[in-house]
Parts: C-alpha cells; structure tokens; sequence
C-alpha cells in the first residue's frame, strides 16, 4: 500500500510540484520503516524473550517476563506509528489530490467530497 501511495504522490508531485505530495511521499516511507521495523521486533525480539522466559529458572521468571513485556510494548508502539504515519500520508494524498483540481470538472466536482468523507468515517469505526 505504502509503494502503490508513493507512486501516485510521485505523480501528483511531478505534475503539480504540490508540497503535500513530498510530505506525502516521506511519511509513505516513514509507514513502510515502522512496519519493517515492527516486523523484525515481532519475528526476531518477541521470539528469543519467549525462550529465555520459558528457560528462565523459577527466580528469574519476573525479570524476564518484564523484559517480554518491554518488548511488547516497542512492538505497539512501533505498530501504532506506522498506522498513525499511514493515515497521515492518506490525508496528504487526498489533500494533494484536491489542491490538484485534477477532477474539478463539473461530472467529477463529487470525487474529493468522497474522499473527505471517507477520511471523516473511517477512523470513527474503531479497530478492524
């Protein structure tokens, strides 16, 4: 998702030299680094605490389950920057595209409007 905005920012730039298309553009990366970021903390970090907690002699256990949930918390935390930084670089995309006029004859003037809405009513609706 974060490539496909990218290639439409780098469109929208090129045609219109629209500041909101290279901010667009950088937060696109900054969602596709916190995502591979998460990733690795899920795939590499959350494994190796799981094995030393389930090693971990019976004294140890509380220290190593508070180093499990310190990486829990990186992995959110990373999790929410990348779909904070996502939504950020939709909303430049639909502002890029509306400052654009690209649809401003009078059949498609309904176009940016769905998109406004829809940037309005989707956060609304909570967690997948």
């Amino acid at each position: 998702m974060a490539s496909a905005l990218i290639l439409i920012l780098n469109d929208l730039r090129q045609v219109s030299a629209s500041p909101l298309a290279t901010l667009g553009i950088v937060t696109a990366i900054v969602a596709a680094s916190s995502y591979a970021a998460n990733y690795a903390v899920d795939g590499v970090a959350i494994q190796f605490v799981a094995r030393v907690f389930v090693e971990a002699p019976a004294h140890e256990r509380a220290m190593a389950l508070s180093a499990a949930e310190g990486v829990r918390h990186i992995e959110q935390g990373l999790s929410g920057l990348a779909a904070i930084s996502l939504g950020i670089t939709l909303a430049l995309c639909g502002g890029a595209i509306i400052c654009r006029r690209a649809l401003a004859t009078k059949q498609w003037r309904w176009r940016p409007m769905t998109g406004i809405a829809t940037f309005v009513i989707v956060p609304t609706m909570g967690p997948w």
